[in-house]
């Protein structure tokens, strides 16, 4: 534009006030004291009309016309007048023009970039949404290099990077989801020199390495990042690949059959419920996706794929998790460190012959390194004995008619609902295709023939695994700002990736197993006390276990225990035990064969012996006067946990 007889138009119209907020000292300057650049053309001035638009009102405009603090000189910038094409409507106000000169001599890409920038710079002064670049690194880096060269473009009280940072995150351009060129950019600003944008590196960091494979390194940004930088991606890059790989061999065919200790013997009821789980998840899928896996990829195992069978087995975690039991490794116990124990002190005990569920779960844990979810057990239903076959023909015995059976399977089908936490859950409940069939196939898998309480613990073996081997993949980095809609993985390793760190630092926060939904939803369920569990008095809390908890007398006793049972029952149960007790004719003190048949005897429970055949001393005054029979009666009931159990009167 140099030799030109006129003056280029403005590129944008800006307010005042906004030059005089920002703090400039070259720009306010500029404002009342303008001068045209050195070495401007001359130009012809614009004429002055008989009667100007009246762009002001009153002394403002008065003043600024009639040349008031300003050189009438032919260098001076005048209040424009008159109908200009680039401004068709005149804002109140007096009217200043601005220049920004291109201090270098060619006018090639260089010049252009210049008033691009400078152009960007009153877009961040004035809070408009947009920048202008070839690419948002070039357009970031080279605002940052302007203010950098020139310090007197803000006040001297105004941290230049944290003034970038603020505009960035406050339009969102560190949301770089789904576009690597954004992702590149911001990771190259973030690390420049002069700039160590922490926030911002870990943010694009884990989107550049989840886009590694999406073209990143295909894209012009890709250069301007450092090669520390890139080995870094490289290797988290490998990590996840490898981790999804290891997932999706288990979740191919849900066969988590290497749970189970190798033995000779024949499958037991949950072991035969865990293999026809298995195979109905993998028919429940394929029927859900056509296909299953659903895609022929290599890596099938996407992003959207983890959300969908997360959320499908975090709600059937919720629908049968038991709230009650947890992993307790507190206290000492030889060669077996962790437990499953009551939080509420009922009695429980997770372990039978057949089926070790403490120790499948451990070592299953403990073989892959996980660590152990705290709620490691489901609600099961009461215990029903299946009545075997008579081992000979000539056993008398009525067989079951059609009724008993169908009634007898609607019994158990309801066992299986009534077993779950839909009435604690209420409106929390998530319900998804998954619960609703697997609600179904659980009332329909060989109903007649298996006992409901193991079946249910077999299946939870598999629903186990399956939860575990999720949490490796479905974990998402801490204190990411955008990542709903993400079409990658996010959960790349973060040790040592920032190299600006300083040795000794602390790493950064990383995608933990202990961050999955199996550790966190503990905290947002209510403090309500359990159900009594099936085979145990609810009334009674049975104590001195190696636990630590004492036994209680009764419920009356116990805060938090439900409802206590009445007198009146306790009582009928007692004389319901006793009445079944063989009547004992009363022998002869005298003899000891009479006695033969109590133990222990009256006399041993009324007195004990001295060391040394010494006197002996009587022991309680309190049951002196019972007869044999009365001792034996009181004896059975407090063998049955009666432990208040008086003998009445007309006994």
């Amino acid at each position: 534009m140099r030799g030109s007889r006129t003056k280029p138009p403005p590129s944008f119209r800006i307010s005042a006030r906004v030059v005089e907020a920002s703090g400039s000292k070259l720009f306010i300057d500029q404002l009342y004291n303008a001068r045209e650049p050195e070495g401007w053309p001359d130009f012809i001035p614009n004429a002055r009309p008989n009667n100007p638009p009246q762009i002001g009102s009153g002394d403002d405009y008065e003043a600024y016309r009639n040349g008031a603090n300003l050189s009438e000189g032919p260098d001076a910038i005048r209040p424009v007048s008159g109908v200009q094409q680039y401004q068709p409507a005149v804002p109140y106000g007096v009217l200043h023009e601005l220049y920004v000169p291109w201090p270098g001599a060619d006018t090639g890409i260089h010049s252009t970039i210049w008033h691009i920038t400078t152009r960007n710079f009153f877009a961040v002064v004035t809070n408009a949404s947009a920048l202008v670049g070839t690419t948002l690194h070039e357009a970031m880096y080279k605002l940052f290099e302007r203010i950098n060269m020139f310090p007197e473009y803000l006040d001297d009280r105004v941290d230049k990077v944290q003034w970038i940072i603020n505009y960035l995150t406050r339009h969102k351009f560190d949301d770089v989801r789904n576009n690597p060129s954004y992702a590149a950019s911001l990771l190259a600003f973030s690390e420049t020199p002069g700039v160590r944008w922490k926030e911002g590196y870990i943010e694009a960091f884990v989107h550049c390495v989840g886009m590694l494979n999406m073209g990143l390194r295909t894209i012009p940004e890709w250069k301007y990042l450092t090669s520390q930088t890139k080995m870094f991606m490289e290797s988290a890059a490998l990590e996840i690949e490898d981790r999804l790989h290891r997932a999706q061999r288990w979740l191919l065919t849900f066969d988590f059959t290497a749970m189970w200790p190798t033995s000779s013997a024949p499958h037991s009821t949950a072991r035969g419920c865990f293999d026809r789980l298995r195979k109905w998840l993998c028919k429940y899928y394929e029927n859900a996706f056509l296909h299953w896996p659903p895609t022929n990829d290599a890596t099938w195992l996407t992003r959207d794929m983890v959300v969908r069978l997360k959320s499908d087995f975090h709600s059937l975690y919720d629908y049968l998790v038991d709230r009650d039991i947890m992993f307790d490794g507190t206290q000492y116990r030889p060669n077996q460190k962790w437990v499953m124990s009551s939080k509420s002190g009922q009695h429980f005990k997770a372990d039978n012959y057949d089926l070790p569920i403490t120790d499948i779960l451990l070592a299953f844990d403990n073989n892959n390194g996980f660590p152990h979810i705290p709620h490691p057990y489901c609600l099961t239903p009461p215990s029903t004995p299946i009545t075997n076959k008579p081992k000979s023909s000539f056993t008398l015995k009525k067989p079951s008619s059609p009724t008993d059976i169908l009634a007898s399977s609607r019994r158990k089908a309801l066992s299986y609902s009534e077993a779950s936490n839909v009435y604690t859950l209420r409106d929390q409940f998530v319900h998804t295709e998954l619960i609703s069939n697997y609600i179904r196939f659980e009332q329909s898998d060989m109903i007649e023939s298996i006992d409901p309480h193991e079946a249910r613990r077999g299946r939870w073996i598999l629903i186990y695994g399956v939860l575990q081997v999720l949490a490796t993949v479905s974990v998402d980095s801490p204190k990411l700002r955008y990542k709903e809609g993400a079409q990658y993985h996010l959960s790349p390793m973060m040790k040592g990736v920032v190299p600006w760190a300083e040795e000794g630092s602390p790493p950064e926060p990383e995608a933990e197993h202990t961050c999955s939904y199996c550790w966190t939803v503990s905290g947002t369920w209510s403090k309500t006390l359990p159900k009594a569990r099936p085979g145990t008095h609810k009334p009674i809390i049975w104590g001195q276990y190696g636990d630590g908890r004492v036994r209680a007398e009764s419920s009356d006793k116990v805060p938090g225990i439900g409802k206590p049972v009445g007198s009146s029952v306790s009582r009928k149960r007692a004389e319901e035990w006793v009445n079944n007790t063989p009547t004992v004719q009363a022998p002869d003190l005298e003899s000891d064969a009479g006695l033969s048949g109590l133990h222990p005897p009256v006399d041993a429970m009324r007195r004990t012996t001295s060391g040394g055949g010494g006197p002996m001393s009587v022991v309680s005054s309190e049951y002196s006067s019972e007869t044999p029979p009365e001792v034996a009666r009181r004896r059975r009931a407090m063998a049955h946990g009666f432990t208040d159990f008086k003998v009445p009167q007309e006994w």
